[in-house]
């Protein structure tokens, strides 16, 4: 297991944010584990998850660092 902690001031959650965190984690992730070729995302269910921007962003993000987005799952656990 691992944990990745980003830290902000002052931020709003946006897809500019989202895709921010994603960049490090998988930046990191790629540090850490270099074979490492797929990424699955599992996320919560903010409105800026699943908008066009932020999935089309994964994709990019997966190119720039060598991996292949697999799965991208949505969650909502407050909807039920």
């Amino acid at each position: 297991m691992m944990t990745f902690v980003n830290v902000f001031r002052s931020c709003s959650q946006d897809t500019c944010t989202v895709l921010f965190v994603m960049s490090d984690v998988v930046k990191q992730l790629r540090e850490a584990q270099p074979q490492l070729e797929n990424i699955y995302y599992w996320q919560d269910n903010p409105g800026c998850y699943h908008y066009g921007t932020t999935i089309v962003g994964a994709e990019l993000i997966s190119q720039q660092h060598g991996v292949s987005v697999r799965q991208m799952d949505f969650c909502d656990s407050q909807a039920g």
